[in-house]
């Protein structure tokens, strides 16, 4: 399992403040599971980064939700750019460790 964090700058100015308000930095984690996924195959790759995109497009549109009166400082797609790639460098981590897929095992095999 992956973690993507998406974090996003928030001037809090929905509360009457001024807009000179500081700007607090607010995140949101969702878990991304793969434990269903052949990471040593392409599909299975191509999967896990697809699950990953999507829920970076859930938490970002999350946080926009959550502070709708607000001036948002990081633009969604930014937020969706920044959390994709931290939780990609978590996934090409998962990757490296999945052992490989039975039908590459035995295609390696010695002949017997």
């Amino acid at each position: 399992m992956v973690r993507a964090n998406h974090k996003v700058a928030v001037k809090r100015i929905g509360t009457g403040q001024s807009t000179d308000a500081p700007i607090d930095l607010v995140s949101v984690t969702h878990r991304v599971s793969y434990a269903d996924l052949d990471l040593s195959t392409a599909a299975g790759r191509a999967e896990l980064k697809s699950r990953i995109e999507a829920k970076a497009r859930e938490g970002c549109g999350q946080i926009g939700k959550l502070y709708p009166e607000d001036v948002v400082e990081t633009s969604n797609r930014q937020c969706v750019d920044a959390a994709v790639k931290d939780v990609l460098a978590q996934a090409h981590a998962a990757i490296a460790a999945a052992p490989a897929s039975e039908a590459y095992r035995s295609a390696r095999a010695p002949a017997r």
